[in-house]
């Protein structure tokens, strides 16, 4: 039970973390302060920033699903009736 939570917090933490940075990338350039936070101004104006939050939030969402998705969240159930196929193909 307890390793179920971990991997569920873990699944759901990244997956939180990833969408923070894609928000951060998509509100900052709205920041309506004149002279914004350095952080806020440096996701606002610099471009490589930008890409490389954007490249990191979707490995992130692929590191959450290949390593930290939870048992039956998106996966398909595999039906145990039919009994497996004996023959050997090539």
């Amino acid at each position: 039970m307890l390793l179920y939570l971990r991997q569920r917090f873990l699944f759901f933490a990244t997956l939180m973390i990833a969408m923070s940075l894609a928000a951060a990338v998509v509100l900052a350039p709205f920041w309506p302060d004149a002279d914004p936070p350095a952080l806020v101004a440096l996701f606002a104006r610099d471009a490589v920033v930008r890409q490389t939050s954007l490249a990191s939030a979707a490995g992130l969402a692929v590191t959450a699903f290949v390593f930290f998705r939870p048992t039956g969240f998106l996966r398909l159930k595999k039906n145990k009736s039919e009994p497996p196929n004996p023959s050997a193909g090539a």
